[in-house]
């Protein structure tokens, strides 16, 4: 199966779905924390949250939720990147 994302975005993958593997895993993207605008995003909004959650932690509370997240993109025909 081919993973899309929406495009101009980064694809950070599917990761444990904890509290602390969140942080852990954005600490270590290159970049992430210094992005002057972070938005989340996954399949309908719900399980990202725990994503905006761990950049609080780690120091980015100013990020933001895209909340109709994966499927309002595609609903609406929005561009996506694959690889």
């Amino acid at each position: 199966m081919t993973r899309a994302y929406v495009a101009l975005g980064a694809n950070l993958g599917d990761r444990e779905r904890t509290l602390r593997a969140a942080v852990d895993a954005l600490a270590a993207e290159d970049g992430i924390a210094d992005a002057d605008e972070i938005v989340v995003y996954c399949g309908s909004g719900v399980s990202a949250c725990v994503n905006l959650l761990a950049l609080a932690v780690a120091g980015r509370p100013d990020a933001k939720l895209y909340p109709g997240s994966w499927s309002d993109w595609c609903a609406r025909g929005l561009p996506v990147e694959r690889g």
